[in-house]
């Protein structure tokens, strides 16, 4: 069944960037032998769209002013730390927010920064 926020998905894959996003896992140790295996990086995409934070959003600190408001839509959830590859740019998943219908997470609104 179709969502009414089905048009949000629709208007980022028309208007915004096509995002691929990549996650880095810590090595895994094995304590009672001491091996250390590499992990493999998590790579997922999505469509999203970059924004400026309105200047009474900045503090300095949580939100600084080279900071982009990224709103993203994917079917994998992007997590603190992700790395986001669009338009040219690297950036660096501080924050995370989902916007929902009912219980699904339609879309993300995700602090980026440099």
């Amino acid at each position: 069944m179709a969502s009414e926020f089905d048009f949000v998905g629709e208007l980022l894959e028309e208007f915004g960037f096509s995002v691929s996003v990549s996650r880095d896992y810590e090595n895994n140790s094995n304590p009672a032998t001491g091996v250390v295996t590499a992990s493999t990086p998590l790579t997922y995409t999505g469509f999203g769209y970059p924004s400026r934070y309105k200047q009474n959003m900045i503090d300095g600190e949580l939100i600084k002013h080279t900071d982009t408001r990224f709103v993203f839509q994917s079917d994998t959830k992007p997590e603190n730390n992700d790395i986001f590859t669009f338009g040219g740019k690297v950036l660096t998943a501080e924050d995370v927010q989902d916007i929902t219908s009912s219980t699904d997470s339609v879309v993300y609104i995700v602090q980026l920064r440099q």
